[in-house]
């Protein structure tokens, strides 16, 4: 799968996700990193994707990550 459509895949599943919490406010963002595979920065709203892993995992090691930074968003760091 082309990278563009990989980042699309997780991204929008990712929102979706967020929105059926009722977390309208939360924004995804993709990144560089290369230490940390999801961020959940509660302070910005935001959840960050690395790319890299994104491109490098599987499907379920990259859903995964984003359902732990998912969770941190629901319940709080």
């Amino acid at each position: 799968m082309e990278q563009k459509h990989i980042f699309t895949k997780y991204v929008n599943y990712t929102k979706e996700f967020l929105r059926k919490h009722n977390l309208n406010s939360w924004t995804v963002k993709l990144n560089n990193a290369k230490t940390k595979a999801g961020i959940c920065d509660e302070s910005i709203r935001t959840i960050f994707l690395s790319k890299l892993y994104l491109v490098n995992c599987d499907n379920q090691a990259c859903l995964n990550v984003i359902h732990h930074e998912l969770a941190h968003a629901i319940v709080g760091n």
